[in-house]
């Protein structure tokens, strides 16, 4: 048996479920964290709120930021014991549609 965490971002599982995933791993039941959306946007594509917000953490580049998050999120894996595995969809955040929210 095995057991896999969906996260739909970055450090989601290891936030919401880190205790769990932790105990998985000291029984000997591997883990996999896959974390979905976490891909690489080009500067063009990025929406006003994200420039804002990279602007705010004194980042220079939406890959830079995703670069340091993706770490973060191999580092937490790797405190509880689990492996990780990045996909590369985007965030809602990166987005530039101009298609209504539906939600």
């Amino acid at each position: 048996m095995r057991y896999i965490y969906l996260s739909p971002h970055l450090d989601d599982a290891a936030l919401s479920a880190g205790g769990w995933i932790y105990d998985q791993t000291q029984s000997g039941t591997p883990v996999e964290i896959w974390t979905i959306m976490c891909g690489f946007p080009s500067t063009k594509e990025l929406s006003p709120f994200a420039q804002a917000m990279h602007t705010q953490w004194g980042m220079s580049s939406a890959e830079e930021v995703v670069r340091g998050r993706r770490q973060e999120d191999i580092n937490s894996a790797n405190i509880l014991g689990a492996t990780i595995q990045h996909f590369d969809f985007l965030d809602k955040m990166k987005e530039t549609s101009k298609k209504p929210d539906r939600y």
